[in-house]
């Protein structure tokens, strides 16, 4: 699966098209809708979006999105992981 924004180049852009900065706000807004909504997995939005998860975290917290939802499996190599 593929999902592509194009943005003109900033130059080029006329008055009214996204700058780059918005595109990747857009990009990012959109995978937290879809992910909230249960129609991307969180690896699917993350790998999209080309962020890891902890930045999609982070961007679920700025649209005031669902948080990540922890498999059990996933939960437990977090609390490996901070456990070392």
């Amino acid at each position: 699966m593929k999902f592509t924004i194009e943005v003109p180049e900033i130059e080029k852009r006329p008055k009214g098209v996204l700058s780059p900065g918005q595109a990747k706000e857009l990009t990012e807004a959109i995978f937290a809708k879809l992910y909230d909504e249960g129609l991307f997995s969180e690896k699917q939005a993350c790998d999209l979006a080309g962020l890891t998860r902890r930045e999609f975290g982070e961007v679920l917290s700025r649209h005031d999105s669902g948080s990540l939802r922890y498999s059990p499996k996933n939960l437990n190599i977090e609390l490996q992981q901070k456990s070392q």
